[in-house]
């Protein structure tokens, strides 16, 4: 079994340590930096071996997540020299291109970026990945290591802001509709947490409608509606609002922030 580490015990890394655990991983295989000591007592807890030197993970380690904020990178990785040599490192910084990272991590055996989101946390992520020219062997052990976590999509790098636009921040999306959902709902006489749970299930239930019936999101919509009826009041109101427009609008706010990040503005 390969050795794992994590520079940076948040909770995209713990959702992939959390996965891998669940699926029998030997936790004395997993080592975890963080400069934060509050941040290693969960890792602590289940076994893993925790240090706040980065260059400990890579000295421990044949695959390396570097789950810190683009703007860490340099802090993360400015001091580990020749301790990247042969590794694999995992890069889920927004923004951050593969060869940047490379740049810092001399003689790794390849660096492969991917973008997780938060649904990672119940094993429900959704998971980009581009390999690049990585060695086939490597990039088979982080897509199999991902898998635990939730499905991978493999992407050119190129489309990887996009991905941040719409699967990395794209959670928060559907919350916010949700809960103005729920709102409403309870507005109207529905209690409100029973309000909010039902629009999670209705959400999760259009989810699963959208990836097994084969069919497109607009032959769905048509599904549920009927001429004159209240699904067709509540898209006509939609229009009204330019709700697409303002989704149109959020995509690539975090689209364009996702680039900005990348020349570390």
């Amino acid at each position: 079994m390969r050795k794992i580490g994590f520079i940076g015990s948040g909770k995209m890394a713990g959702a992939i340590m959390g996965a891998l655990l669940q699926n029998g991983c030997d936790p004395s295989l997993l080592t975890v930096s963080d400069p934060n000591p509050e941040a290693l007592l969960r890792p602590a807890s289940f076994g893993a071996v925790t240090t706040n030197d980065n260059r400990v993970v890579f000295e421990r380690s044949d695959i390396v997540f570097l789950a810190v904020k683009p703007q860490c990178m340099y802090d993360a990785l400015g001091a580990i020299g020749s301790a990247t040599a042969g590794k694999t490192v995992v890069t889920m910084m927004a923004g951050i291109r593969t060869e940047q990272v490379a740049a810092l991590c001399p003689g790794a055996a390849c660096v492969i970026r991917m973008m997780p989101n938060t649904p990672m946390l119940v094993n429900k992520g959704t998971i980009a990945v581009s390999v690049g020219d990585a060695p086939a062997d490597c990039a088979e052990a982080v897509v199999e290591i991902l898998s635990t976590a939730g499905c991978v999509y493999h992407v050119e790098e190129d489309a990887m802001d996009a991905v941040t636009a719409l699967s990395g921040s794209g959670p928060a999306y559907f919350y916010r509709i949700a809960a103005v959902m729920a709102e409403a709902a309870a507005a109207h006489g529905i209690d409100p947490e029973t309000a909010v749970q039902m629009a999670a299930g209705t959400m999760a239930g259009a989810a699963e409608m959208l990836t097994q019936s084969g069919k497109t999101p607009a032959e769905l919509i048509r599904d549920v509606s009927s001429a004159k009826g209240t699904t067709v009041a509540a898209l006509e109101a939609f229009d009204r609002a330019e709700l697409d427009a303002a989704v149109r609008a959020g995509v690539e706010a975090a689209w364009t922030r996702s680039r900005e990040l990348s020349q570390g503005k």
